[in-house]
């Protein structure tokens, strides 16, 4: 068969097509065209022209400090929660300390300008510097009509020690039960927890 053969074959079952095959067909164009060409603000998005030192619209993120301050507090309660259920350890306290607050990487929709000034000196030497300003504000989405930011991603606070108090501690089973649980949950070195008998 050749391709000629094939033209015509093609074209016979193009045109034998039903109404509901035509508009499915023009369907599936319609979202093809959607997926290629989308529409909305020509604004949007990251910019290309900052380095001529243009002002545009443009998405970027911006870190931010974490602002939950019971991150601590629900760790040390999920873990009290979980050593209480453990054989022989008993009424459980925990006390984590982090290094940091952690961040949020906030999307954020504003403005940047670049500028770029290249100076020569009388002795033929050349200098060159770039500076950049941006501003903007955070992007919000509702949720159950809540204005919340669109956080791009987040580093939690790095826990740096654990103090457990426990009931049932002093046994060497019962401490080495409760070792090995917080530095699985935690990735924290065992010189950096401290078990101690609860009075």
């Amino acid at each position: 068969m050749d391709l000629q053969e094939i033209m015509s074959k093609g074209k016979e079952k193009l045109f034998s097509l039903g109404i509901k095959q035509w508009v499915m067909l023009l369907l599936a164009g319609v979202c093809c065209l959607v997926i290629v060409f989308p529409m909305g603000d020509k604004n949007s998005g990251t910019i290309n022209e900052t380095d001529r030192g243009h002002p545009e619209r443009e998405l970027y993120a911006e870190k931010e400090p974490v602002q939950e301050t019971n991150y601590e507090a629900g760790l040390e309660e999920r873990l009290e929660n979980l050593l209480s259920g453990v054989e022989h350890v008993g009424k459980v306290k925990v006390m984590i300390t982090v290094s940091n607050s952690g961040q949020k990487n906030v999307l954020q929709d504003g403005s940047r300008e670049t500028e770029q000034v290249t100076e020569t000196d009388s002795a033929g030497g050349n200098r060159h510097s770039v500076s950049e300003k941006k501003e903007g504000t955070a992007v919000f989405y509702d949720i159950a009509g809540e204005s919340v930011p669109y956080i791009l991603s987040e580093t939690y606070p790095e826990i740096i020690g654990v103090v457990v108090l426990a009931e049932g501690s002093g046994t060497g089973s019962v401490d080495l039960d409760i070792l090995n649980a917080v530095q699985v949950l935690f990735d924290v070195p065992a010189h950096k927890i401290k078990i101690m008998k609860m009075k």
